[in-house]
């Protein structure tokens, strides 16, 4: 394969050159890559300094880095599991079937019913703080959209299935006071899995 860059200068060229030699990811055969990559670098290509005898003046372009490989590391894992099963499951069940889970019916015609978000913004901060002090009933934050999705699912709810619940839930759930929705694990599912 063969890897053409350019730029309007020299140094600007073989940034651009670095930056596709490092995105390569090749596995399974030996490549120059390495050694591309320790030429482009050096200070006397990037100063356009290179005579016929480069290669031979600087045996420090051979000093090559390990490669960390951990596409294939996490393919051959993969491949364990799928075919081994995974370690922490002692004896798996061939027979068990999951249930396909069921959106409860909710009117999408109908308006978004009321809650304490609608009460906070007639009342403002400071009412609502002073109503809520003197209420007595208990108030309820459901915290399944983050502390569930992190500690019971493994952050492996994607947005979309989120998505795919959030107004239903809204319409049949108004009377709850508030719901954690937005923590670390929800971003970081967001960014991987959606």
């Amino acid at each position: 394969m063969k890897v053409t860059a350019r730029g309007r200068t020299l140094s600007g060229a073989a940034s651009r050159l670095h930056r596709t030699l490092r995105e390569f990811r090749i596995r399974g055969v030996k490549t120059n890559i390495g050694f591309l990559e320790n030429v482009i670098t050096h200070d006397t290509f990037r100063k356009g300094n290179c005579t016929v005898a480069f290669i031979e003046k600087h045996p420090e372009l051979f000093n090559l880095s390990a490669i960390r490989d951990r596409a294939s590391k996490t393919l051959m894992y993969l491949a364990d599991v799928t075919v081994n099963g995974h370690p922490d499951v002692k004896s798996p069940d061939p027979d068990k079937k999951f249930r396909t889970p069921k959106v409860p019916y909710f009117d999408a015609l109908q308006p978004m019913p009321e809650g304490s978000r609608n009460k906070l913004q007639q009342m403002g901060r400071e009412a609502f703080t002073q109503w809520l002090r003197n209420e007595q009933p208990v108030y309820i934050t459901d915290t399944t959209y983050r502390d569930a999705h992190q500690s019971l699912l493994a952050t492996r709810v994607r947005t979309k299935d989120i998505m795919a619940v959030a107004e239903g839930y809204a319409k049949s759930n108004p009377q709850l006071f508030s719901m954690e929705v937005w923590g670390g694990a929800t971003f970081d599912v967001s960014m991987l899995f959606a």
